[in-house]
């Protein structure tokens, strides 16, 4: 499924339904025109996750996986993803990652 995240198409190759759930709200009405990139997790990748993180369900160690491959290439497209919070105060917006 191609989705558009950071101004960029890209086509997110899961197999488990979980990514799907977590990325509902960048699906492109678009599916049809070319991406920018693809990510897929490879059977090593996933069970490297998997030793380190036991205790997560596989949908979300596939989503985690996905997301480093994301990561990675966004880079070559002047775009990068930051995990935090984000506060409005008096027209200013100020950032908390943990």
């Amino acid at each position: 499924m191609v989705y558009e995240i950071a101004g960029l198409r890209i086509d997110i190759k899961n197999r488990l339904k979980y990514t799907d759930k977590f990325c509902e709200q960048y699906l492109s009405n678009d599916q049809e025109s070319a991406s920018d990139f693809s990510v897929a997790v490879t059977s090593e990748a996933f069970y490297e996750e998997k030793k380190q993180s036991p205790d997560y369900s596989d949908g979300y160690i596939e989503n985690i996986c996905l997301y480093r491959e994301m990561c990675l290439k966004m880079p070559a497209y002047n775009r990068f993803l930051l995990h935090s919070c984000v506060l409005e105060f008096n027209g200013d917006a100020y950032a908390f990652r943990s």
